[in-house]
């Protein structure tokens, strides 16, 4: 089974879509059609496949969600975005000295404002998401490529993928404007062509993995959390090596490094001049978790019957970061109609947390394809990008600190851990069915959710 759709197209179909919400309004319309209508070329070239009809109606779905959520509705960091995109236009772009760009200290590196600052020239800032839409699109290509690559069973990967382009983080992810969508993207493209090095170390999947790091550097910093997993792949490349000393592999190894270490360029700049990596907390009395202990922070779940945490509307805040991390997933830090829908999107996620364990533990027990250093890649990454979460909210005690997107590369790792295991483990023929219809269930869920709240 295969997908009949690549990147480029997915770059090339978020452009058009935003030039469409600017110039001529009605993108979900434009956009529902274009999908139907190559769903219908696809059908009549017999080429149409379950796949294909999962990544549409997906993408239809973020689409939908998307167009209901313009401007600041349901958004992440707005008005700083908008100032950063903002600061390049004034500032024409910086085509002088880039010290200039200190007259005014951004965190974040450049791409993003860039990009973001082109969108705000040119068509409309807010349609920049529609590039965060994209990069949303182009990681379950990605996903399916990754699942193919390591050889997950065929219905185990479908009702995976189903799980992976319904689940409702990856809808509001598409709708940002900030740059956790383009980083989130950035990382699954970089573990992708890492592991497609691991097997073919060739000097052009090299230049790949290094100016992956580079632009995922410099979108954000959280997009080198994946360097330590690299270096498991490398580590293991060289103590298999049968050449140990060969020149070309060194090379290799020194192009990768140099990619890691140009993605930080950023933060060498903000460092040669004084500055933090980080802005410097602030006390934000609706947000501190300076009043909760450490023990509550972690084992109170007197918040778990729960599944809402609406701060945008209400200032509420959830102590425990663990349910943090579960609400955030589905719901983010807003407010949502439908009760029924949002407790069973609830409780399935439980279901999901599980499976996730599950998988996990069976890494130390089965290989992923020939030997143990993909398994090892993957538990590196998982312990990185959650030792760096840890470290962030016990640096910044604020209930924002905690939320999923700052380890939104769990969701998709964890579906490679489940593939794993459900492609070495066979479940019986009823417990097929059940994870499957649980998938229904959640994309219903997801849709019903949308239908009472957009």
């Amino acid at each position: 089974m295969a997908i009949h759709f690549n990147l480029k197209s997915i770059l090339v179909l978020s452009v058009g879509l935003a030039i469409c919400q600017v110039l001529l309004g009605y993108t979900l319309i434009i956009g529902g059609g274009m999908a139907l209508g190559y769903g219908a070329y696809l059908w009549q070239q017999k080429k149409l496949s379950f796949a294909d009809v999962i990544l549409l109606v997906a993408g239809v779905m973020n689409l939908w969600y998307v167009c209901g959520s313009w401007e600041n509705v349901r958004q992440h960091d707005y008005y700083n975005f908008v100032m950063f995109a903002d600061y390049f236009v004034t500032n024409h772009f910086f085509v002088m000295p880039l010290t200039s760009y200190l007259q005014s200290v951004f965190y974040h590196p450049p791409v993003w404002g860039l990009v973001s600052g082109v969108f705000m020239k040119f068509l409309e800032f807010d349609a920049v998401r529609m590039l965060s839409f994209g990069a949303i699109m182009a990681s379950y290509i990605l996903m399916w490529r990754l699942m193919t690559d390591l050889n997950i069973k065929e219905k185990v990967k479908l009702w995976l993928f189903f799980f992976y382009g319904f689940y409702p983080a990856t809808g509001y992810m598409s709708n940002w404007v900030n740059n956790d969508a383009a980083v989130y993207f950035l990382m699954i493209a970089t573990i992708y062509q890492a592991f497609k090095w691991y097997d073919d170390c060739s000097l052009k999947r090299t230049l790949q993995v290094a100016g992956l790091l580079v632009l995922s550097g410099m979108t954000k910093f959280s997009g080198l959390m994946v360097v330590p997993a690299i270096g498991v792949l490398m580590l293991f490349k060289l103590l298999l090596s049968p050449k140990k000393t060969d020149k070309l592999l060194w090379v290799k190894f020194v192009i990768i490094g140099l990619g890691a270490v140009l993605g930080f360029a950023w933060g060498l700049f903000l460092l040669y001049y004084g500055f933090s990596l980080l802005p410097p907390p602030q006390d934000v009395a609706v947000q501190s978790m300076k009043s909760y202990s450490l023990q509550a922070r972690l084992f109170d779940f007197s918040g778990f019957l729960t599944p809402i945490v609406d701060f945008k509307e209400h200032y509420q805040i959830e102590p425990n970061v663990w349910l943090t991390l579960i609400k955030t997933s589905l719901f983010g830090e807003w407010g949502w109609q439908g009760k029924i829908w949002i407790d069973i999107l609830y409780g399935l996620s439980f279901v999901w947390l599980l499976l996730a364990i599950s998988g996990f533990v069976y890494l130390f027990f089965k290989p992923i394809k020939k030997d143990f250093v993909l398994n090892g890649a993957l538990i590196v990454l998982f312990f990185s990008v959650l030792i760096a979460w840890i470290n962030f909210w016990l640096d910044y005690p604020y209930f924002c600190s905690t939320e999923f997107r700052y380890t939104a590369i769990f969701l998709p790792i964890s579906v490679l851990w489940v593939g794993q295991l459900f492609t070495n483990k066979s479940l019986p023929k009823y417990g097929e069915y059940i994870l499957a219809g649980l998938c229904v269930l959640l994309g219903v869920a997801r849709f019903m959710l949308y239908l009472d709240t957009i």
